[in-house]
């Protein structure tokens, strides 16, 4: 009897695909070659193993997730999974197989097929391979790859959302408004918007909260300078558990708006903005008409900070130095708040955020420079910086309105880097004084040491919001207008 070894050299080598733990596809499927060694009666195996059974296929974003009960024979060496599309199999091709072909491990259950196209149908065939290459007959599944709640048609139904809009108690100035459902975030980031005027013109033009806002007569527009903040990261001492944020948004003092957003394709967030930037009046009020009101619902492509569900922050900091203004070809054009909107929506870590923003061309939507405080639930909290229109990153807990990445970029006698300077100091002194553990009532007290320095000849410029955002609560606690005796929660 010949002793047969078998090799990642031999016509079937086996490529082994992680299933349990995966709750969507992967862009890509993670597969090794393993090296198995068996002692095989090659001559007179002719008898073909057993098909799987229980065989079932689940749509997915661009892939299909098949599972199944495997075949009971003792020498099953894997499964031949293939389909009918018309594009090679999303793997790492094997020289014995057909690109449309891929073998999966004995022990996995199943696999993922990804590179699919949405709504296209596919035919999947599993077939048990044996130790000695004899293959079962097969079983056959169809499938259709992509979500299957359809995408609500773009129109002004969308505007019904206005009835949300209301005032928060207690708080003059200061709304709130909900969405759920889809407002086109996809089509704006293909249209490759560089400038202000260019996002503004294709809002009003095909958003319909915007078109509708543009018939106000309100001189829109998405603009800022002279805006200080600051952000913090920690550890959560209090019973939620989990890290904890805080963010100050200091400007002159005007309008506050709270977004709750469910979107169509994406995370449930809470994002704050403020309806200055873009109408151009700092008491912003709702005048009870679809027409006049449209525009809280364009703030969605304004947030400055916000929290989603899966615990990822995200603020705006203004720096004082040159625009950002990146060109490669072969990346999306996005900007400042489109870019916080589309990562809310999408990332659910800060490394996904990161891998995002290094797939856009970056443009200041602001006019000026700027800086990204990132952070989540895992502890990573980082800030992200244009130098030279170079996307750098740098860990750091706390962030307020000069460079971290590159010091030389700082003016260090300008009144602005001293404030900023000052802020900064008085937040990190707060954390460190509790080893960066602190209580939803800690952080309200490192935000107000933190708070804006009042200008004697302007007393306007103040902290509008300082809000506390608990991940693991999914809460967000505002204060306004450096009055830190009083507080509204918003949880999701």
């Amino acid at each position: 009897m010949k002793k047969l070894k078998l090799t990642k050299l031999n016509t079937f080598a086996l490529s082994v695909v992680l299933l349990f733990g995966f709750a969507s596809c992967k862009p890509e499927i993670e597969y090794r070659d393993v090296i198995v060694e068996k002692e095989v009666d090659k001559i007179g195996d002719e008898i073909a193993p057993a098909n799987v059974t229980n065989l079932k296929a689940t749509a997915k974003d661009s892939c299909v997730l098949l599972t199944w009960t495997e075949a009971t024979d003792k020498d099953v060496y894997g499964y031949e999974v293939s389909y009918n599309g018309t594009s090679s199999i999303n793997r790492a091709v094997l020289p014995a197989l057909d690109s449309k072909t891929m073998i999966v491990g004995n022990g996995t259950g199943g696999c993922y097929v990804s590179g699919l196209t949405n709504g296209a149908e596919y035919t999947f065939t599993v077939k048990t391979v044996d130790t000695s290459g004899n293959k079962s007959t097969g079983v056959n599944i169809t499938a259709t790859a992509g979500e299957t709640k359809p995408r609500p048609e773009p129109t002004e139904q969308g505007l019904d959302a206005l009835q949300s809009l209301k005032a928060v108690e207690g708080f003059e100035h200061v709304y709130t408004v909900e969405y759920d459902g889809d407002y086109l975030l996809d089509d704006v980031i293909s249209s490759n918007l560089k400038t202000s005027d260019e996002l503004v013109t294709y809002l009003s033009t095909h958003i319909p909260s915007w078109k509708l806002a543009k018939e106000s007569g309100i001189p829109l527009t998405i603009n800022v300078s002279g805006a200080g903040c600051c952000s913090i990261a920690a550890s959560h001492a209090g019973s939620a558990g989990g890290k904890i944020f805080g963010r100050n948004f200091d400007y002159p003092n005007g309008t506050a708006m709270i977004l709750h957003t469910m979107p169509y394709k994406g995370y449930e967030s809470v994002s704050t903005s403020y309806p200055y930037f873009v109408t151009g009046n700092l008491w912003w009020e709702p005048a009870g008409n679809r027409v006049d009101d449209a525009i809280s619902l364009g703030l969605i492509y304004a947030p400055l900070d916000g929290l989603n569900e899966k615990g990822l922050y995200m603020s705006i900091l203004q720096l004082d130095n040159e625009e950002t203004n990146q060109t490669d070809s072969n990346k999306n054009d996005v900007q400042t708040t489109v870019a916080v909107r589309y990562i809310l929506d999408n990332a659910a870590s800060v490394d996904e955020a990161l891998e995002i923003l290094r797939g856009f061309n970056m443009h200041n939507v602001f006019n000026t420079a700027y800086h990204y405080a990132i952070a989540d639930n895992t502890g990573k909290s980082v800030v992200v910086e244009y130098i030279n229109n170079e996307m750098k990153v740098t860990d750091t807990k706390v962030v307020t309105n000069f460079y971290l990445t590159d010091s030389t970029k700082n003016d260090e006698s300008s009144h602005s880097y001293i404030n900023s300077k000052t802020r900064y100091d008085a937040a990190k002194n707060a954390g460190e004084a509790v080893d960066w553990n602190m209580t939803p009532e800690q952080m309200r007290d490192a935000l107000k040491a933190a708070k804006a320095i009042h200008d004697p000849l302007d007393d306007s410029f103040v902290s509008i919001w300082s809000a506390v955002f608990e991940p693991s609560a999914k809460k967000v606690t505002y204060y306004f207008r450096e009055d830190y005796t009083k507080y509204v929660e918003v949880t999701f």
